[in-house]
């Protein structure tokens, strides 16, 4: 008994000499690396092209696999032909030849591999066309600039080809054309823009560019009428709601209607499918004219009217005689822009040019209300609607 007391007061003695050495605990010494392997990719000459990178750290391990030190740096015998950073990324940077040393640990242990760079080989481009026949761009002044070889204009394959493209213009006075396709306006005019392969004349094609300024033309609406699907008109306090309020050209007047829905000004429309319920508005003109767009302007510019505002139309339409209608353009949204308050009236709406006495605008469902694309406002609220020409002008 007393034999198994003295070897465990040993035993708790050198336990604490231990703890106030530098004798490690068992588990915890450093085990240094004594082999470094590289992969067969790095053994046999790594062979790469200018702007590659390569990441080393999973083409090096080490032996015993156990070895707690193992941080890698490395070192390149010329850093203009390759460098690597300190993570093990190998940048190849110009064509050449180059020897990279890999070291691991803190005892100088290094294995070496080499580098050859060499120049990204040639891809010849099989396909080059421009996305549309024709390009319009309006006047600004002299000098504006469009990147002719961007995407949005020109398709090349395939998409990594080496091969230059050169540009030609017919008229430069009007707009020319620098050798990477960016193209400077200088006046109004036409010109021909030429997209050919350099290496291969046989893949061209052309662009007829159009260079315009606007000549508007915003009819004049004395005498105009308008009837609307929803009658009788809700009763909206303060609008002084009526079938020409957007046309008079006055403060104090706005048209109005309730949206599917919706119950205001004594029109309850809670009970319908919104959905699907269709509410249509249609100006006469008076007379037959040449139409290409139209704008509206808002109720205000305060946040709590900003659900009043149109967001777009299901359809529109024209007509000569006011009972025989034609479409003209389907699904118009101007969202995007009427959601922000400060735009107190939309831009020039674009519509396909049309030349008509009656327009119809035609509302189905919600998507057509409130541009912020919640639910807000009982009612849809126009001050004044404009329609008008705008005509492009080349000269």
């Amino acid at each position: 008994m007393k034999i198994k007391y003295l070897i465990a007061g040993i035993a708790a003695i050198m336990a604490a000499a231990a703890c106030e050495s530098n004798i490690p605990e068992a588990g915890t010494m450093d085990i240094d690396v004594e082999q470094i392997i590289l992969s067969d990719v790095l053994r046999s000459g790594l062979k790469i092209y200018v702007g590659q990178t390569v990441e080393l750290e999973d083409s090096i391990s080490v032996l015993p696999e156990n070895a707690t030190d193992r941080m890698q740096t490395y070192l390149s015998s010329d850093e203009d032909i390759a460098s690597v950073s300190p993570q093990g990324v190998l940048s190849a940077l110009a064509k050449g030849n180059c020897t990279i040393d890999v070291y691991v640990g803190s005892k100088g242990l290094y294995e070496s591999f080499d580098v050859t760079v060499d120049d990204v080989p040639p891809v010849s481009m099989t396909s080059l066309s421009f996305r549309n026949d024709e390009a319009d761009f309006e006047f600004e002044k002299d000098g504006q600039t469009v990147d002719l070889s961007a995407g949005e204009y020109l398709i090349a394959l395939p998409t990594d080809h080496t091969e230059k493209i050169k540009f030609t213009s017919s008229a430069p006075d009007v707009a020319s054309i620098s050798e990477n396709g960016m193209l400077t306006i200088h006046k109004l005019g036409t010109t021909t823009v030429t997209a050919t392969a350099a290496e291969n004349s046989a893949l061209t094609d052309e662009i007829l560019i159009t260079v315009y300024r606007i000549e508007n033309t915003e009819y004049d609406r004395t005498g105009w009428s308008m009837t609307c699907s929803q009658d009788p008109l809700p009763n909206v306090s303060g609008r002084n709601n009526s079938l020409t309020a957007m046309l008079d050209g006055t403060d104090n007047t706005v048209f109005c209607i309730t949206r599917p829905g919706k119950n205001s000004g004594g029109i309850d429309l809670r009970n319908v499918d919104a959905a699907s319920y269709e509410i249509s508005y249609t100006i006469d003109m008076g007379v037959s004219q040449t139409v290409n767009y139209f704008k509206l302007v808002h109720l205000s510019n305060k946040s709590s009217d900003l659900g009043t505002r149109m967001a777009g139309y299901t359809e529109i339409l024209g007509s000569e005689d006011g009972t025989e209608f034609t479409t003209i353009v389907k699904n118009v949204k101007f969202a995007e822009h009427a959601n922000v308050l400060e735009n107190t009236e939309t831009e020039h709406i674009g519509i396909p040019e049309t030349t008509c006495r009656y327009i119809k605008f035609v509302m189905v469902g919600t998507d057509c209300y409130d541009p912020s694309g919640g639910d807000k406002g009982n009612t849809a609220q126009i001050k004044e609607m404009y329609i008008g020409y705008d005509k492009h002008v080349t000269e």
